[in-house]
């Protein structure tokens, strides 16, 4: 059967329904095809309805398999089921219902019945990832699994009181695996909400004295700040119901009201009487006073340092037509981090237009993140495994050798296709994709220091298993530690993706241990380059609001920032440099960049041959 219709948009994408089924219909043992869009929960999801051959077996996995050779991922539908005939009314029009009834469901693989165990674990499992096609023999990067995904079924496995974290997921790979390896409890296995630390934890204590140690060149270090445009699709912008939804959101985040002391030695947080938010709204051509320096192209900024009595957070809203709107938002980096924007964001929009409600305090778990760093902290095994983590001290320097006066950025792009190759090779061969790029940046920064070995300071997600609701939270839950590679032009693509991977499983038992133990081990040296990879949307699909012309600045006091953002919901996938202008000039960070994307495409060309060569089409554009 064929399609009429010609695009739809699907999960960010514009994709030819009869484009998905041609190909379903190309592979082995499929007859006809027929692909449905529905949404759940905002959330779109393909149905693929296949006839088979005669005399032909179909599987759901085999079927991802050939199917992810001829397009690309967001192309592949979610479910997969069988069908005798397509059928059709009396008008000749698809008959969608009568099929649904008679459909059944395809397996990815033939098995025996599942367990207790298996059974509890797989509707976790299905529940988590939105598919009720994984099987107790799905793979995890087989069913589009990816860290974010892996820390929220790691929360959602532990609150059921089974002993698994992120680790477990990446290297065991199914809920067959996961089952026979990690036990569980009747107990829940978390730490709770509240323990009564006001300590802040050891990286918000680095970027407090980071920060104040940099007010003197105004460089804007751990000054964040991110702009977006705000289209309503149905009506003119209420800038005044806009203000009410970021102030009853943020007041719900205690965070927000934080005050950070300095008592005996050590950072404290305590709470402050007033909520430390500014929204104010800014007629279109004009600029509020500036706060910040920004990028080339853009207004320059002059910092106003945030204190015990200034906001934390600005709101900036500008009028640009009556249906749209600039919000710019500008943060201390030290109450909140990447996810948590998202969740505030994605919340602040969805509470414009609804009725005013009293605002719920939501959960604040932050207290138990620092017990359990602290609790890292004095464990003699992640003591012995940093001690002797190898740092190669040509990507050290010494502390407070150098502040800059001049910040500068540089953006590039990668190219859609590139990621999604790179994704899908990284499911093929059972690693964590954040292993690509990882491996990129390393024998980029390889490449122009002349060096094979390379250590940086990696970004790492905090938001723990043992931390309960810790996706639901606002705050700083994310760590820098240290990330060594050596690089060898003789290794093939697919051991060196499968060794960084595994190195990256190693460190994720210790990833709440403080930094600033392991730089004090080695004479307070820091790192010269950084690197903060991202794979979520900025904001989660706000139900009445369409978000474009994104833009962000996001500056740490190493001299050299390397900074991606994968956003395959709208195929936009950023790569950002900010340096000290004197260290790193504009032409090193765009020679970086061109080598990092370089390299990423040297492991898209590798999924390629190992797909046998199949380019991937465009699926719409």
């Amino acid at each position: 059967m064929s399609r009429k219709s010609g695009y739809l948009k699907v999960r960010g994408f514009r994709v030819s329904l009869g484009e998905i089924e041609a190909a379903l219909r190309t592979c082995d043992g499929v007859q006809d095809a027929y692909v449905s869009m529905r949404s759940t929960d905002d959330v779109d999801i393909l149905d693929a309805y296949l006839k088979p051959e005669a005399g032909a077996h179909l599987s759901s996995g085999e079927l991802r398999e050939q199917f992810g050779r001829k397009l690309p991922n967001f192309c592949a539908p979610q479910n997969f089921y069988s069908i005798e005939t397509i059928p059709l009314t009396r008008s000749g029009k698809i008959d969608l219902a009568t099929m649904k009834a008679h459909a059944v469901e395809l397996s990815a693989h033939s098995a025996a019945m599942p367990s207790e165990a298996e059974s509890a674990l797989l509707s976790i499992w299905r529940s988590v990832l939105g598919s009720d096609t994984v099987s107790v023999d799905t793979d995890f990067f087989e069913a589009g699994g990816d860290s974010i995904r892996a820390v929220d079924l790691a929360l959602a496995m532990t609150r059921a009181g089974w002993r698994v974290g992120v680790q477990d997921i990446f290297m065991r790979g199914s809920v067959r695996n996961i089952a026979a390896a990690c036990n569980r409890s009747t107990e829940r296995h978390v730490v709770p909400a509240r323990c009564g630390s006001t300590l802040a934890s050891d990286m918000q204590t680095i970027m407090l004295n980071a920060y104040e140690a940099n007010l003197a060149q105004r460089n804007g270090v751990y000054h964040v700040v991110q702009s977006f445009d705000l289209c309503d699709l149905h009506a003119d912008v209420d800038l005044d119901e806009l203000t009410r939804s970021f102030i009853e959101t943020f007041s719900a985040h205690p965070v927000f009201s934080t005050v950070f002391v300095r008592l005996h030695g050590d950072i404290v947080r305590r709470r402050a009487d007033k909520l430390r938010l500014a929204v104010s709204v800014t007629p279109n051509g004009q600029s509020a006073p500036p706060r910040m320096p920004a990028t080339a192209g853009r207004a320059s900024r002059v910092i106003d340092p945030f204190d015990a009595d200034s906001p934390l957070i600005y709101v900036e809203l500008t009028p640009l037509s009556a249906r749209r709107t600039r919000v710019t938002l500008e943060t201390h980096h030290a109450v909140d981090d990447g996810w948590g924007q998202q969740q505030l964001l994605t919340a602040t929009l969805d509470r414009y237009g609804r009725p005013e409600q009293p605002v719920e305090p939501a959960p604040d778990p932050f207290d138990a993140y620092v017990r359990l760093q602290h609790e890292q902290s004095e464990s003699a095994r992640a003591r012995r495994f940093w001690d002797g983590y190898e740092m190669h001290d040509h990507f050290l320097c010494a502390p407070g050798d150098h502040k800059a006066a001049r910040i500068g950025e540089t953006d590039g792009s990668i190219r859609a296709h590139t990621v999604d190759a790179i994704y899908r090779y990284c499911q093929a061969i059972r690693v964590q994709s954040k292993a690509a790029f990882f491996c990129a940046v390393c024998r980029a920064i390889a490449l122009i220091e002349g060096e094979r070995d390379v250590t940086l300071g990696a970004v790492t997600n905090g938001r723990t298993a043992q931390i309960d609701r810790a996706l639901e939270s606002v705050g700083l839950y994310w760590n820098i530690l240290p990330f060594s590679m050596h690089v060898d032009a003789a290794v093939d693509v697919e051991s060196e993706l499968t060794g960084v991977h595994r190195a990256l499983n190693e460190a994720a038992d210790f990833s709440l241990y403080p930094l600033s133990r392991i730089l004090r081990a080695r004479g307070n040296r820091d790192f010269r380059y950084s690197l903060n990879f991202t794979n979520f949307d900025a904001v989660r699909r706000p139900a009445r609001f369409v978000t474009s012309n994104w833009a962000g600045q996001d500056r740490f006091h190493y001299p050299i920032n390397v900074a991606i953002n994968v956003d395959r919901s709208d195929g936009v996938n950023e790569i950002r440099i900010v340096a000290d202008d004197d260290a790193f000039p504009n032409a090193m960070r765009v020679r970086l960049i061109e080598q990092v994307c370089s390299e990423l495409d040297r492991i898209a060309a590798a999924a390629f041959r190992k797909t046998r060569g199949a380019q991937p089409v465009s699926c719409g554009d």
